[in-house]
């Protein structure tokens, strides 16, 4: 085995859960070290990934978002792929630069109404958009076809609170940088190695996004906006972020299935939310926070893939 095949066993190697059937169903560790599987991607997947990070003074999102193509572009190199990052902070600049690059998503926004004209932006450019920071129901009620959000909504944070019995104002995140298990240590320990600094929840949602459309790539074999919002959107599809179940996104408002992390007062350890019963399904039990189908409003259409 040459150098950069241990490079990529080692870099995928973190990226594995201890649940065994959530490798076998999203089959991004076994296809990364089968050497057939290896032969399929580097003979077919797609050669570039471009996107581009909305820059609205976020550093922790910033730095989410660049550890994220770091780890993407080590992947692609392997396979002959690559990932091409590009960055604005302004809504009138934004729609030139997805003319230049022809990029297949745009990530960040930290206020409603730029999140808002991100998501009008890329949906008429037929590319992705992802929240990675905008927590606002109000978003969600956009319902567009090729509008993800893997920041939490406030209905799920809400429901994380309730289901801890913590005050409204107990603090409630996608993440937090004393997590340990399932491969989160490993996680935060690279973050803080690269910047000097722990890992926060905007850095995470910034750095999962990047992880999701680039695994989407590799499996799909393809880098468009419309064929990597179909396969986000897909009942089937689901990725590993660290937190022990297989994370989703809801097919009827695109937001990411997850548990939320509560400090019900200081000094307590996190409580995580919602709990998983013993025999309840994952997916189930990650729709206890933040509404189901049947109570939504939304009511998103799935877009279709490229050429479909």
């Amino acid at each position: 085995m040459n150098a950069r095949a241990r490079c990529l066993q080692r870099a995928f190697a973190t990226e594995m859960t201890t649940r065994r059937d959530f490798l076998a169903r999203s089959g991004t560790v076994a296809l990364a070290l089968s050497p057939l599987a290896r032969f399929h991607i580097a003979r077919f997947a797609p050669t570039t990934l471009r996107l581009v990070f909305f820059d609205e003074g976020s550093v922790d999102a910033r730095d989410g978002f660049t550890l994220g193509v770091d780890e993407a572009r080590h992947a692609a190199e392997l396979f002959g792929g690559a990932v091409e990052p590009s960055t604005v902070s302004s809504p009138s600049a934004l729609a030139a630069e997805l003319r230049r690059t022809r990029a297949a998503a745009v990530l960040g926004g930290r206020s409603l109404d730029v999140a808002t004209a991100l998501a009008r932006d890329a949906s008429m450019a037929g590319i992705i958009y992802m929240n990675t920071l905008v927590t606002a129901d109000a978003l969600r009620s956009r319902c567009d076809a090729i509008a993800f959000h893997v920041a939490p909504s406030d209905a799920m944070l809400r429901g994380a609170r309730t289901l801890a019995h913590a005050p409204d104002a107990a603090n409630a995140v996608a993440w937090d940088p004393s997590l340990v298990r399932f491969g989160a240590d490993t996680l935060n320990n690279r973050f803080r190695a690269r910047f000097g600094r722990p890992m926060t929840a905007d850095a995470w949602t910034n750095w999962f996004a990047v992880k999701t459309l680039w695994e989407s790539t590799l499996r799909i074999h393809a880098a468009d906006g419309h064929s990597l919002a179909a396969h986000l959107a897909d009942d089937a599809t689901q990725f590993d972020g660290h937190k022990g179940r297989p994370l989703s996104f809801r097919a009827w408002d695109h937001q990411l299935r997850q548990p939320v992390y509560v400090r019900v007062s200081a000094g307590r350890p996190l409580v995580e939310e919602p709990a998983q019963g013993a025999d309840e399904d994952p997916r189930a039990s990650l729709d206890h926070i933040g509404g189901d189908a049947r109570s939504s409003t939304c009511r998103a259409a799935q877009p279709a893939r490229s050429g479909s």
